[in-house]
């Protein structure tokens, strides 16, 4: 058999119907995919996090901490909200709150009673500790907020 341009056409012309049929929708799980492991809108999600990161003190300090415990998961571990409301002293519709920029982001997946970090979160942060070292020390940033709101904290206990 020889194969001649028309044929080709009718292949493409098949598979595309195939790729967005109702029963596979193979174009909506591709797209997902790709915004879920893709890197190309990095320049983006750096904005919003240098946004985040010329807040408020204590909001600061939890957008670091949190991030501190989504990176030391394992494969297959979750953080559980109702441990991250007790450690950082907020309660669950805080934490979930706060939790949407994450999962907006694709950075981390909603699992039963917790979040589980994608490796787009890794891929990211990890590209973001390499250009910045010093800005995106989030472990050395949240340490010295904790210290700072600390000795805030202490001097309004004493009025």
């Amino acid at each position: 058999m020889i194969v001649n341009p028309g044929h080709v056409a009718e292949v493409c012309e098949f598979l595309e119907r195939i790729y967005a049929a109702e029963n596979c929708r193979l174009d909506q799980y591709a797209k997902n995919y790709l915004q879920s492991h893709g890197m190309a809108d990095l320049s983006a999600v750096r904005g919003k996090i240098d946004l985040i990161l010329s807040g408020k003190h204590e909001k600061v300090w939890r957008f670091a901490s949190i991030v501190c415990q989504l990176l030391k998961c394992q494969d297959g571990e979750r953080l559980r909200k109702a441990d991250l409301a007790d450690e950082l002293g907020v309660d669950k519709q805080q934490i979930q709150q706060e939790m949407r920029f994450f999962t907006k982001l694709y950075l981390v997946q909603m699992i039963p009673q917790g979040y589980a970090p994608t490796p787009r979160m890794f891929r990211l942060f990890s590209k973001l500790e390499q250009t910045d070292p010093e800005a995106y020390n989030f472990e050395g940033l949240r340490d010295r907020l904790f210290e700072e709101l600390g000795k805030k904290g202490e001097e309004q206990d004493e009025f």
